[in-house]
């Protein structure tokens, strides 16, 4: 079932960073009623990020979590999103609306997956 799928939100973002305030806000205020995990991440502490996002961010990914996946684990890694489909840019600002509809549906695609046996690469 769609309750059982754990979704994992990254917000990318780094000091000082003004843009960033509005779609973490959004981000923030959804978290409970949509039930998902959330990580923040300053992408000045890593090169990897830094690389892929230093003139891009805010950048948000909603990545569907495996169960064997533990989340401390995952803080020290490099850890790379599961999906290209998970990453929303907000540069200009993250749209409310689009930002649930776009949980709800990697919520799906967790459920759909689990439903068919573990896709590769979410192990």
């Amino acid at each position: 079932s769609t309750s059982q799928t754990r979704l994992l939100v990254r917000f990318f973002t780094k000091p000082c960073c003004t843009l960033c305030r509005p779609p973490k806000y959004v981000i923030k205020k959804n978290q409970k009623r949509l039930g998902y995990e959330y990580r923040e991440i300053n992408i000045e502490e890593s090169d990897h990020w830094m690389k892929q996002y230093g003139s891009e961010i805010p950048v948000v990914h909603v990545d569907v979590l495996d169960d064997k996946i533990d989340l401390k684990q995952l803080d020290s890694a490099q850890w790379d999103t599961l999906d290209r489909e998970s990453t929303l840019f907000c540069m200009n600002r993250l749209d409310e609306k689009q930002f649930v509809e776009h949980v709800k549906h990697m919520k799906e695609v967790g459920a759909k997956n689990a439903s068919r046996g573990k896709p590769e690469e979410y192990l």
